[in-house]
C-alpha cells in the first residue's frame, strides 16, 4: 500500500465523518 492510498483512505473517512455530522445536525 502506498502513502497515496493511505492519504486517500484517510480523506474519504474524514469526508464520511463530516457528512454524518451534517446529517446529525
Amino acid at each position: 500500500m502506498t502513502e497515496q492510498d493511505i492519504s486517500r483512505r484517510r480523506y474519504l473517512k474524514g469526508a464520511a465523518g463530516v457528512g454524518a455530522a451534517l446529517a446529525a445536525a
